[in-house]
């Protein structure tokens, strides 16, 4: 699955970072970087909110909520 939003929230955790997304139509989007993921970013320490972001990746279901869970740094992207 892939997806486009603003990062409204970022939270780490002791796995890797949680981003909270907002879409084009307003849907909430979260996506979980585990640290394989996130620490072979390049922007991992610039990311920040408002931030337009691609993400691809697998859905999965935690806690009765949505999740996209991108599998390699690559499956993020900044998007100009």
């Amino acid at each position: 699955m892939a997806v486009r939003g603003l990062v409204t929230d970022l939270r780490p955790f002791k796995q890797g970072m949680r981003i909270e997304l907002q879409d084009a139509a307003g849907a909430r989007i979260v996506v979980v970087a585990f640290d394989s993921a996130w620490n072979s970013l390049p922007f991992s320490q610039t990311l920040a909110i408002n931030d337009s972001l691609h993400v691809q990746g697998e859905l999965a279901e935690y806690r009765g909520e949505l999740e996209i869970l991108p599998e390699l740094g690559t499956d993020l992207a900044i998007v100009e």
